[in-house]
């Protein structure tokens, strides 16, 4: 959030969506008390709104299991896993248009103005033109109903259990629905960097917009994908750790990230509020949070 905050769009308010369930809506909100985000001045209108799904769970269960043809879903991301392929069911009827989904191991580098001139709202959904990671994509929550209508048309029983395959289905199936993204916001860790991840400094041009690590810390709960710090991405592969040269070209790319790690909420705030022009006085951050009720039981 503080890297997605930082570079907050220069030319347009920003809207946090934060799609959970009951008590990561209440960590969500005591973090945000912590950090005394709430009133703090920003260049342009910036909303958190945090949205507890818990009693939709169910239905939603139901929905994908119907969907995929399968009777369970994928146990290694559970049902929260799914939620960037059904939020639109919450924000479509809002209006809300294309929106960036990142995982919770994407730090953003760049100012998002960058990514804005992507988003093309004749697509259902963008992502990387190469190998397509669903920690990083765009969504486009006011046409998605029509990303599961091509799920119907796959002639394939079962679908694939995992959120990213079946997003690969409806790609590979129906290219006109997806549109590529920019390399500089195609950094995931993944793709082709997690044995050799000093090459991102050494390739010609190389520029990043966000760096997504994809993991790192297996599934202890007491620890967060940076928790053992950056350098460990470089330890556990020969090809980057035996080499010292290597350990620089990592800290002067994917250890930049590092930054945002130890940047203190008061200082990020005077980042932000530093970009206020002079002659304006900014907006203050605003933080809402909604319930969802249980759908009415059929008969």
């Amino acid at each position: 959030l503080k890297s997605v905050l930082v570079n907050a769009p220069l030319d347009a308010d920003l809207k946090v969506h934060v799609i959970c369930n009951e008590d990561a809506q209440r960590i969500v909100k005591e973090k945000i008390d912590k950090a005394e985000l709430v009133g703090s001045v920003w260049r342009n209108q910036i909303t958190i709104t945090s949205y507890n799904v818990e009693a939709l769970n169910d239905s939603w269960l139901k929905f994908l299991t119907q969907k995929i043809r399968q009777d369970r879903i994928y146990e290694r991301v559970s049902l929260g896993g799914y939620y960037r392929l059904l939020a639109y069911k919450i924000l479509g009827p809002m209006g809300v248009g294309p929106t960036l989904y990142m995982d919770t191991d994407v730090v953003i580098l760049s100012n998002l103005n960058d990514l804005m001139k992507s988003m093309d709202d004749s697509k259902v959904f963008q992502g990387s033109p190469g190998f397509f990671c669903s920690g990083f994509t765009i969504v486009n929550m006011r046409r998605f109903h029509e990303f599961w209508e091509k799920v119907d048309q796959i002639e394939k029983d079962p679908m694939p259990v995992a959120d990213q395959d079946i997003m690969l289905e409806v790609k590979n199936h129906f290219p006109d629905t997806f549109g590529p993204l920019p390399m500089e916001w195609d950094r995931n860790l993944g793709n082709g960097w997690r044995r050799t991840p000093h090459r991102l400094m050494e390739k010609k041009q190389a520029a990043a917009g966000m760096l997504h690590f994809q993991g790192g810390t297996g599934r202890n709960p007491n620890q967060n994908y940076f928790t053992k710090g950056f350098t460990q991405y470089c330890q556990r592969t020969p090809k980057c750790r035996d080499n010292p040269a290597r350990h620089d070209m990592f800290a002067r790319s994917w250890g930049l990230a590092d930054f945002y790690t130890r940047l203190s909420w008061k200082w990020a705030k005077y980042f932000g509020k530093s970009m206020i022009p002079s002659d304006q006085r900014g907006k203050e951050l605003q933080l809402h949070s909604f319930t969802a009720t249980p759908p009415p039981k059929q008969e």
